[in-house]
């Protein structure tokens, strides 16, 4: 007999999935950054951050798509003046 899960029983706790983080770029003050989160059951979805805010995301069937729709920001945001994120050494 399958088991059902009672509606008032709490759902199982989740595992967050492995995030990549694609590349961050920042302008004055702000640090924007894409990263991708990988999926087993819907795909890979691509976060886009800004000060580590959530502005954006999208599912994406591929590794490949998620990471072409990366370059596209990137390219966006490079064109308004962002740029690659480097951090002092320690």
């Amino acid at each position: 007999m399958p088991y059902h899960r009672s509606p008032d029983s709490p759902l199982p706790p989740r595992s967050p999935a492995p995030e990549r983080v694609l590349w961050t770029l920042t302008k004055g003050t702000d640090a924007e950054s894409a990263q991708r989160q990988e999926s087993d059951e819907f795909g890979v979805e691509l976060q886009l951050l800004r000060n580590g805010e959530l502005l954006y995301a999208r599912r994406h069937e591929s590794d490949t798509l998620a990471v072409e729709e990366a370059a596209a920001s990137r390219r966006e945001l490079e064109a308004d003046g962002w740029m690659e994120a480097t951090w002092p050494a320690p």
